[in-house]
């Protein structure tokens, strides 16, 4: 049994002249969600194995808070550039073979659109926005991560903000 979570950044700081779109960094408001967030799956006892993000700084802030609150060492997250661009289920497959190996549980932190098209690819059911923060957890029937393939998971949790914060107004 394998277990994916993906993760899209929290909010980031509004573009502006002379930011370029990689170095944008959290926003308050994502500086507050991503912990709610990474709170949450502790309490369903959902931590990480192995944690992979984008190197833009806001999908790697995020992956920091939800390191520092899942009990993951931060030195060990690891860093793609093609994270922060397209990739699909076979790039993601070769990625998790080449470093995931026996881990059970991963965490990729990354973008959109890129993250509700690869949980709809790997699910077959996923039609949602994943919304900044949202987190989605995908189980498989399977022991390798070479196995991984189109519509092979099931969603076990679908994690975001605003599903929590309207019940706090």
């Amino acid at each position: 049994m394998k277990r994916l979570v993906i993760v899209r950044h929290s909010k980031a700081e509004e573009h502006r002249p002379g930011l370029s779109d990689f170095n944008r960094k959290l926003a308050k408001r994502g500086r507050k969600e991503a912990p709610l967030i990474a709170e949450k799956l502790k309490a369903l006892n959902i931590e990480p194995d192995l944690i992979i993000s984008s190197p833009a700084a806001r999908a790697y802030q995020s992956s920091l808070q939800h390191a520092g609150i899942l009990n993951y060492p931060k030195e060990k997250i690891l860093l793609f550039d093609f994270i922060y661009d397209y990739f699909d289920v076979d790039d993601l497959r070769q990625l998790l073979v080449e470093s995931a190996k026996t881990a059970q549980i991963v965490f990729i932190f990354g973008h959109n659109p890129t993250l509700a098209d690869l949980a709809y690819e790997l699910t077959g059911s996923f039609n949602k926005a994943l919304p900044t923060s949202g987190a989605i957890g995908l189980e498989f029937e399977m022991d390798n991560w070479a196995d991984l393939s189109k519509k092979s998971g099931s969603i076990i949790f679908f994690e975001y903000p605003k599903k929590y914060l309207k019940a706090d107004k």
